[in-house]
């Protein structure tokens, strides 16, 4: 591949040479020369843009990971909450479930039947 590269560079540097030479020849080295720089410097920038942006994806990926556990940690919190609240109060937990359930089942039964 990096010798496909250079081969690529050689090749375009070589054209513009070619180019250059047939309409200012005693500019030809330095069109060159201006264009084999541009191209590295365009390189450059690109590589530059490439570690920002996996810079950026990095940042994002942790806070992204460490917002996921925030979460999980309070759901389990919520859960162990909930099921402390069923054994303290079994009667109360177990009314309040079948008419949730009673009032769920009248919803989807109405829409059920329109």
């Amino acid at each position: 591949m990096e010798t496909e590269n250079n081969t690529d560079k050689k090749g375009f540097g070589e054209a513009v040479h070619s180019i250059a030479s047939a309409v200012a020849p005693e500019h030809a080295d330095e069109a060159a020369g201006r264009f084999i720089q541009a191209r590295r410097y365009a390189a450059e920038k690109v590589n530059q843009l490439r570690r920002a942006a996996a810079s950026k994806v990095d940042y994002v990926r942790q806070h992204a990971v460490a917002g996921w556990n925030g979460t999980c940690d309070k759901a389990k919190d919520l859960h162990h909450a909930g099921e402390e609240y069923v054994r303290a109060n079994p009667t109360k937990a177990t009314l309040i479930t079948l008419g949730v359930g009673f009032i769920l089942g009248a919803i989807i039964g109405r829409a059920g039947r329109r």
